[in-house]
C-alpha cells in the first residue's frame, strides 16, 4: 500500500468526534409585579436543595408604600436586656478576682451555647444543611437551650423569614432600619405586621414534625431557667468554692451577654444593606 494511503487510513481510524454539551445553570421562574415570568439563576448551595425552599430569597416581594406603623416598645425586654448588660459589665470588673476555673467554665459554656445556635438552630433546623442522628440532635437542643435565644422552632422560623424576605419589612431584623435595629432593637419592639403575615405563610411542617423541637418548645421556660442561669451559676459555687457573686456575674450574666451579642453581630455588623435593585448580599452564596 502506498505510504500516503496508509497515512490516510491510519488518520481516519484515530479520528474521533467530541460533542460538548453546555448545561444551563439551575434557575427558577418567578412572577414579577407586572404578571410576567422572569428566570432567576440559583447561586447558593441551599437554593438547589429539594427538601428546603422556604429559606430562599424571594425577589418578587416588595414593601408596601407608605409610612411604617408606629413602634410598639416591649418594655419587659428593654428592662431585662438593660439589667443583663449592666450585670455583664459588672462581670467584667470581677474577672481579675474570680478563680481561673470560673472563667474557663464560662468560656466552655459559651462554646457549647454557640454550637446550639450555629450548628443547631441555624445550620440544622433553619437551613437543613446537614442531617443529624438523634444523639447529636439531643446535644444540640440542650446546647440551644443553654444559649436562650428563643426555642429552636421560633429561631428557625424567624431566620427563614429573614432569608426569604431579606431587607424588607417582612425581615424580622431588617438591615435597612439601621445597625441598632438589626442588632438588638428588633427584640425590643413588636414585630412589623409584614413579619407576622409572611412568617405565617411559611411551610414549617418539617419543624413541627420533629418531636425533639416540640418537646423543647413545650418545656422551654423551665429548661432555660435551669440551663442558662441556674446550672452555670451553681457549678462554680458548689464544685470549686467560687463566690456566688462571681459565679452569677461572670459565668452567667457576662457569658450570656457575649453569646447574645456574638449572634446579633451576624445580623448587624456583617450584613450591609444592598441597593433595592439587587438581591441582598447575605443570600447569594452564604447563609447568615
Amino acid at each position: 500500500m502506498p505510504a500516503h494511503l496508509l497515512q490516510e487510513e491510519m488518520s481516519s481510524s484515530y479520528t474521533t468526534t467530541t460533542t460538548t454539551t453546555i448545561t444551563e445553570p439551575p434557575a427558577r421562574i418567578v412572577q414579577n409585579g407586572e404578571g410576567n415570568s422572569e428566570k432567576h439563576l440559583l447561586h447558593a448551595e441551599e437554593d438547589i436543595r429539594p427538601e428546603m425552599k422556604d429559606d430562599i430569597y424571594d425577589p418578587s416581594y416588595k414593601d408596601k408604600e407608605g409610612p411604617r406603623p408606629k413602634l410598639e416598645y416591649v418594655w419587659r425586654n428593654i428592662i431585662l436586656m438593660s439589667l443583663l448588660h449592666l450585670g455583664a459589665l459588672y462581670g467584667i470588673v470581677l474577672i481579675p478576682t474570680c478563680k481561673v476555673y470560673t472563667w474557663l467554665w464560662g468560656f466552655f459554656y459559651y462554646i457549647i451555647s454557640a454550637l446550639g445556635i450555629t450548628a443547631g438552630a441555624h445550620r440544622l433546623w433553619s437551613h437543613r444543611s446537614y442531617k443529624a442522628r438523634l444523639p447529636l440532635r439531643v446535644f444540640l437542643i440542650i446546647a440551644n437551650t443553654m444559649a436562650f435565644q428563643n426555642d429552636a422552632y421560633e429561631w428557625a422560623r424567624d431566620h427563614r423569614v429573614h432569608h426569604k424576605f431579606s431587607e424588607t419589612d417582612a425581615d424580622p431584623h431588617n438591615a435597612r432600619r439601621g445597625f441598632f435595629f438589626s442588632h438588638v432593637g428588633w427584640l425590643l419592639v413588636r414585630k412589623h405586621p409584614a413579619v407576622k403575615e409572611k412568617g405565617g405563610l411559611l411551610d414549617l411542617s418539617d419543624l413541627k414534625a420533629e418531636k425533639l423541637l416540640m418537646f423543647q418548645r413545650r418545656h422551654y421556660k423551665p429548661a432555660v431557667l435551669l440551663m442558662c442561669f441556674v446550672l452555670p451559676t451553681l457549678v462554680p459555687w458548689y464544685f470549686w468554692g467560687e463566690t456566688f457573686q462571681h459565679s452569677l456575674y461572670v459565668a452567667t450574666f457576662l457569658r450570656y451577654a457575649i453569646v447574645l451579642n456574638a449572634t446579633w453581630l451576624v445580623n448587624s455588623a456583617t450584613i450591609t444593606p444592598s441597593p433595592m435593585t439587587t438581591p441582598p448580599v447575605s443570600t447569594a452564596g452564604t447563609s447568615t
